[in-house]
């Protein structure tokens, strides 16, 4: 192990069929504990919730492990709750917008959109139209010599 810590750029490990496996101690904990940048290991890439539980492992033994695993569990509940409550006040949002249109078109403010998509704008309704219009126009005009 002392020799593979040596080893900076070891990524990837593949000791599977090796009877050196049966004379380390925890094997895949103690690899990645010594080896530090190792992204794979044998058949099994290690993933940083793996990393963080060995090492954990590592400081204070299984009781320090099951709580790192735990912490992570957690984690990653949180971070999947707090997008599904962001979608549905994101929803939410949406739903509120189209009832808004809907009432403001059933008044006769807005035209409706049936698609439900953005609103749509009539050009000829839009201030300062005029001026761009002959402008451009002015630019395709042939010009006498």
């Amino acid at each position: 192990v002392s020799v593979l810590q040596e080893m900076p750029n070891l990524h990837v490990l593949n000791l599977m069929g090796n009877p050196v496996i049966k004379k380390i101690k925890h094997y895949r904990k103690s690899l990645i504990c010594a080896i530090k940048g190792l992204r794979f290991l044998d058949d099994r890439p290690v993933f940083p919730k793996e990393r963080a539980c060995v090492e954990a492992w590592q400081r204070g033994g299984l009781e320090a492990e099951r709580e790192e695993r735990q912490n992570w569990n957690e984690r990653e509940h949180q971070k999947i709750m707090d997008s599904v409550n962001a979608l549905s006040a994101l929803r939410e949002r949406v739903e509120a917008e189209k009832n808004r249109k809907k009432s403001l078109g059933d008044e006769g403010d807005v035209a409706g959109n049936e698609s439900g998509g953005e609103e749509i704008v009539i050009a000829d309704d839009l201030p300062g139209l005029e001026e761009i219009e002959d402008e451009e126009e002015d630019k395709f005009d042939p010009q006498p010599v």
